[in-house]
């Protein structure tokens, strides 16, 4: 957490006395450091649909884990599989 504080504390860029307007869909602002980069946005939001269904997000979050998990086991009998080919 202090190495955040002290990254934050040296950032290149200054604070303005008054907030910038929000930007209109699809305009872009930009903000110039101190050093001379930039750092552009745009004020596109990133998803204007529906919002997601909790339960139906869980059970693809689920899916991910049995797959994730299915997948660790497997690399875990290959790994298992070829130390035992090299102690032979």
């Amino acid at each position: 957490m202090t190495a955040m504080v002290a990254v934050l504390a040296a950032s290149p860029f200054e604070a303005q006395q008054s907030p910038p307007a929000p930007p209109e869909p699809q305009q872009r602002f930009c903000l110039k450091g101190t050093d001379g980069k930039e750092a552009c946005f745009t004020g596109r939001r990133p998803y204007d649909g529906p919002p997601t269904d909790p339960k139906v997000f869980e059970e693809k979050q689920q899916k991910l884990r049995e797959e994730l998990a299915r997948r660790a086991e497997e690399a875990r009998k290959r790994l298992e599989g070829l130390r035992g080919d090299s102690n032979r």
